[in-house]
């Protein structure tokens, strides 16, 4: 398998075996990308403070609403209660 010829801070995929593949792909290549989904990704940002609460709670919500984006119900609702119990 060639080398990862670029560096990237985050890779952005929800399926989870193409994530557990990335993850153990950059393992061994020794790449310090981060691998995360949609939800992660929010909630990361809200932590960091990219996104204020109201904003995440929003975007968490409006996914949740739609119906043709396949992410589990109760994985949305982990994301909400995280970004719910912090104060903003």
């Amino acid at each position: 398998m060639s080398q990862i010829p670029e560096h990237a801070d985050w890779l952005l995929v929800d399926d989870l075996r193409a994530r557990n593949l990335a993850e153990e792909i950059f393992s061994d290549q020794g790449a310090k990308t981060r691998v995360r989904g949609t939800l992660g990704l929010l909630v990361e940002a809200f932590r960091q403070g990219v996104l204020s609460q109201v904003e995440t709670l929003g975007r968490l919500r409006s996914l949740d609403a739609h119906p043709e984006i396949w992410l589990h119900k109760s994985l949305i609702e982990w994301a909400i209660s995280a970004v719910s119990k912090h104060s903003d």
